[in-house]
């Protein structure tokens, strides 16, 4: 766990090598997952500023602390923000990008007709377009609600730097807002909070972007498992929510491991079966069928 800065020292620089690695190794994607590991790295570093300085000053709440300390509350909130921001990139690029096949070009000079229509069609279809608006519309909308109220009520408890608990991790900004609030229920209430964004976020990266559902999913599963863990061992002294150590850790080594581009002789077979499928159904019957097809 993060209780000191050589331990924090330690996580920073293997997540700052995994986020480096992800925008300079160029595998599919990489740019993306470097964005959504972003938080945890800024965080992390947060975390390492945050102990270092402490043992200078002596624990002292200088402009330096508070700036740090609202650095770490920013990493901790930057997850479902990263998530967000993905998904209305993706929803933005492939939406305004017109569809047209390699198929599609070959056949385009007996079908003109056809074709253009097809030229016409976007990545999307109406269903997909509402949804995918949908999740990102509510996942903005509950974000600011989250983050807003969070930060009205740091300004107004007067919290400003971060403290340290009796278990020796540190205690960040909305923890201490919260505990000076509403106690146990409002940290309760505040993790829910942070979860909706998350869903909502993540669900629109995979109804953009397909290919990134399985990463997201074991991505869930990290954040998850380590959460059932911390939670019930420091929840009650609410220095729970500055403990990503081991879950930034477990998020590097899967975005560096990438178990989604392995190669497998079955996993091969079906994605060209399912490509094949997907081509032939951009054609018309009469075509798709050997048939000749001339535009009436």
């Amino acid at each position: 766990m993060c209780w000191s800065w050589e331990v924090s020292l330690a996580f920073s620089f293997f997540n700052l090598f995994c986020w480096i690695t992800l925008i300079h190794r160029g595998k599919p994607k990489d740019g993306l997952l470097a964005v959504l590991f972003f938080p945890t790295c800024l965080q992390e570093i947060a975390q390492f500023a945050i102990w270092w300085y402490r043992g200078l000053n002596g624990g002292k709440c200088t402009s330096l602390m508070q700036g740090l300390s609202f650095m770490a509350h920013a990493g901790g909130n930057g997850v479902p923000f990263s998530l967000l921001l993905v998904g209305t990139y993706l929803y933005g690029r492939h939406n305004a990008k017109p569809f047209r096949s390699s198929v599609e070009s070959e056949v385009s000079s007996n079908t003109s007709r056809w074709s253009r229509k097809k030229h016409d069609k976007r990545w999307f279809d109406g269903k997909q377009q509402l949804t995918a608006r949908g999740y990102i519309i509510i996942g903005w909308l509950s974000y600011a609600l989250m983050v807003g109220g969070n930060l009205v009520m740091i300004l107004a408890s007067g919290k400003r730097c971060v403290d340290v608990g009796p278990n020796h991790h540190q205690v960040w900004l909305c923890a201490q807002s919260l505990k000076y609030f509403g106690g146990h229920a409002a940290y309760l209430l505040y993790l829910v909070f942070y979860l909706v964004p998350c869903y909502y976020g993540g669900r629109a990266v995979v109804v953009c972007e397909p290919s990134m559902k399985i990463l997201l999913e074991l991505s869930a599963y990290v954040m998850v498992g380590c959460a059932s863990v911390v939670y019930p061992l420091y929840f009650h002294t609410f220095e729970a929510c500055s403990i990503w150590c081991w879950s930034s850790f477990l998020m590097g080594i899967l975005f560096i491991a990438r178990p989604d581009l392995r190669p497998s002789r079955r996993g091969g077979m079906q994605m060209r079966a399912v490509t094949t499928s997907a081509a032939h159904s951009l054609l018309p019957p009469k075509l798709a069928n050997g048939q000749d097809y001339t535009c009436s």
